[in-house]
């Protein structure tokens, strides 16, 4: 703008004064809202929000300074109204600071008329063109953040204070609160929409981790925003140190609360000293299985299973098939107070394998996640044992019980003690036996219930009295059976016991010739033959067994059997030649070969034994051994009228002619008997023969009459006279 002054000369000057013509105003400055060292930032563009902490004394309001130029200075202003309030102008008292850019009040001033203030602060340029207001709401908090909570994850290792991680740690935190607020509810003309909350209510965190609580000792605090889950890796964690993982949560006041989580120890080792036994229902130790007779019976039980630093969390069992370590079955998650679980055989009778081998496995897992396990296999076996040779013993006398064949046995009254044993079964790994006996009364049916089976354990015989073993009957019915593990028992094959009231009796023993028994004499120089007979067994108390124990007629073939012995001996009932020598049933004995003297006595004893064991000792009687023939004997051939003969005239002496003799001697046995015969001595045919004469013989007449055309003229005959002793 000039100014012309012209003189009454007419001289003329100016004055000039510029100005800048400028209609737009300041533009809006970045503020600052600053307590207790808490800054926020206000931009002027956007409405922003503040949270006050009650304690806060003295508030500052700061500013960047609008840019001044030759033509452009400002002037500062700012001012409070009640947020909850419509803003009108009468209410925006603007408090000018001139060109401070900066305004210090105390809260008490700013929370005057309402506990939710709006500030905002203007700049104006001397065209008095102002920048727009930029509202801040400021929000008295009454108290800092509360309540909060920690948990280092998986959740599982937090209930235990136990964790697996080895370089790791990752934790979870929730449940924080920002404080109390007095208001949160702003005038509709300062509000933007839902979001005018989210400072107001939101948290920023911060996260570190410390071997005690709310402590720092691995890491410092590292800002987490608002996030509220952390995985740290790469960590220096030490196996048996417990950490903890420390959250500080600070609200918009920059108030804060710190919450530390549980403990939990780095547990680097799973359980250990575990012990899986199988057992059946009755608690009975099993390696050998079969489930056609036990559906349900095997129980898997464990006991030892140790982890000092987390404790076991739970188990778990698992049915396996050894060979290819396929799963069968496995069990629901069972407590830390488990110590056994049935396994279910009956839902598995499909899927397992005769004679195949499993493996049941328990597996124990500690809080800290950490799994060891336990294994006890076993035989799947649907087959029974085979039937094994048992024997019956009492005073010394066995019976043979072939478990494929019924046997009997006869018992003396004398006996005391019976003792049944048996071979054991072949044992495996897998494989054990248990054997147990029992006694029926023989002459009743059988039944399951009358079958006490008494269990002897793996002990292969059993000894009991004899009294016991016919204590309901006289005939009873003995079995033995063996059991395996899994049940499967041999078949029972019954062995029936006759009590006997006595041994045997009667009886004869004769040598044979008979002929030389009734003159008591022998003529074998080395061998006697002897038969006997006429024994009889003994009186048993019954012979009618149950129908169902009988095999048929032969069922009494062992009962009314004798075994016999015999032996040679030089008196009665005596073996000095020959021990007694077994002839099983048979009746007749030839004996060669032996060492018998000429002269002596011998006798043969026979011993006879029933299926008792009761015996009776026969002797037959003495036959004497005579070696040498009769001697001293002459024969005379004499006429009729006794006249001595050597030459004979048939047709003169047709039946005169008698043999005589004398002086035959046998002194060992004696003669026995004469025979005379009459032979043509040129060639010895014989012409004629007598019978058999007595001892007491000393002459026969030659039957010259019969031999008449038999008698050569001319020719020289003999006559002899046999003497046999």
């Amino acid at each position: 703008v000039v100014v012309h002054a012209t003189s009454f000369a007419g001289r003329t000057a100016r004055a000039v004064a510029s100005f800048l013509f400028d209609r737009t105003a300041p533009e809006d400055l970045p503020v600052r809202v600053r307590w207790s060292g808490v800054s926020s930032r206000l931009s002027m563009a956007a409405r922003s929000q503040s949270c006050v902490a009650a304690h806060v004394d003295t508030i500052e309001l700061s500013w960047a300074r609008s840019v001044e130029t030759e033509f452009k200075s400002h002037t500062y202003s700012w001012t409070v109204i009640n947020a909850m309030e419509p803003r009108t102008p009468l209410k925006m008292a603007w408090q000018l600071t001139g060109q401070v850019s900066s305004v210090r009040f105390a809260a008490a001033e700013l929370f005057a008329t309402a506990d939710v203030v709006a500030i905002s602060a203007r700049s104006c340029n001397e065209a008095a063109l102002c920048s727009s207001p930029v509202w801040h709401v400021a929000y008295r908090f009454a108290d800092g953040p509360s309540d909060g909570d920690v948990a280092i994850v998986p959740s599982s290792a937090v209930a235990s204070a136990e964790y697996t991680g080895h370089n790791a740690i990752s934790a979870r935190w929730g449940g924080f609160r920002v404080g109390r607020v007095a208001a949160r509810k702003i005038a509709a003309d300062l509000s933007s929409g839902p979001d005018d909350n989210k400072t107001l209510l939101s948290l920023d965190y911060e996260a570190c981790i410390g071997t005690t609580p709310l402590s720092c000792q691995v890491t410092d605090f590292v800002s987490m925003g608002t996030n509220t889950s952390w995985a740290a890796n790469d960590l220096p964690l030490v196996c048996g140190s417990t950490y903890h993982v420390a959250v500080r949560a600070t609200n918009c006041a920059g108030a804060q609360r710190i919450v530390s989580s549980g403990g939990v120890k780095l547990c680097c080792e799973p359980p250990s000293g575990g012990v899986l036994h199988l057992e059946d229902a009755d608690g009975m130790p099993r390696r050998h299985v079969g489930i056609a007779t036990n559906a349900t019976g095997l129980q898997a039980r464990w006991a030892g299973f140790v982890e000092e630093c987390s404790g076991v969390r739970e188990y778990r069992v698992s049915l396996t098939h050894q060979a290819d370590g396929s799963a069968l079955w496995s069990s629901t998650i069972l407590p830390a107070s488990s110590a056994g679980v049935a396994v279910p055989f009956a839902s598995l009778e499909g899927a397992l394998i005769d004679g195949s081998k499993y493996e049941v496995v328990v597996h124990a897992t500690s809080f800290a996640g950490r799994t060891a396990r336990a294994v006890a296999s076993f035989l799947f076996d649907r087959t029974a044992p085979e039937d094994l040779p048992v024997r019956v013993r009492w005073s010394g006398v066995s019976s043979r019980l072939s478990m494929a064949a019924r046997s009997q046995s006869c018992v003396a009254a004398h006996v005391d003690t019976i003792e049944l044993s048996w071979a054991r079964s072949v044992e495996t790994e897998f494989k054990s036996h248990t054997y147990s006996w029992t006694v029926i009364n023989a002459m009743e049916p059988r039944t399951p219930l009358k079958m006490a089976w008494q269990l002897t354990g793996q002990v292969s015989s059993v000894r009991f009295a004899a009294a016991e073993l016919f204590a309901t009957a006289d005939v009873v019915a003995i079995s033995a059976r063996s059991c395996n593990e899994a049940a499967l028992c041999s078949s029972p094959v019954w062995h029936v016991a006759y009590r006997f009231a006595d041994g045997p009796s009667d009886g004869d023993v004769a040598i044979v010739p008979s002929s030389a028994v009734a003159s008591a004499e022998y003529t074998g120089h080395n061998a006697i033959s002897a038969r006997w007979g006429g024994f009889r067994v003994g009186r048993v108390a019954a012979r009618k067994i149950a129908a169902d124990l009988s095999s048929g007629p032969d069922d009494n073939k062992t009962l009314l059997s004798l075994d016999y012995e015999a032996c040679i001996g030089t008196t009665p009932l005596s073996c000095q030649v020959t021990d007694f020598v077994s002839m099983g049933t048979n009746t007749s004995w030839a004996a060669n070969d032996l060492p018998l003297v000429c002269g002596s006595t011998y006798h043969v004893a026979v011993r006879a034994t029933n299926c008792a064991g009761a015996q009776r000792i026969v002797s037959s009687g003495g036959v004497k051994l005579c070696c040498e023939p009769p001697s001293g004997g002459v024969l005379h051939l004499e006429d009729a009228d006794g006249m001595p003969r050597r030459h004979v005239g048939i047709a003169t002496n047709a039946t005169g002619l008698q043999a005589r003799w004398a002086g035959f001697v046998e002194e060992c046995s004696g003669v026995r008997e004469y025979r005379v015969s009459l032979t043509h001595q040129a060639d010895g045919s014989a012409l004629w023969s007598s019978t058999i004469l007595p001892a007491s013989s000393a002459g026969v007449a030659v039957p010259f009459a019969s031999l008449e055309g038999a008698l050569i003229d001319g020719s020289k005959y003999e006559v002899v006279v046999h003497a046999t002793s």
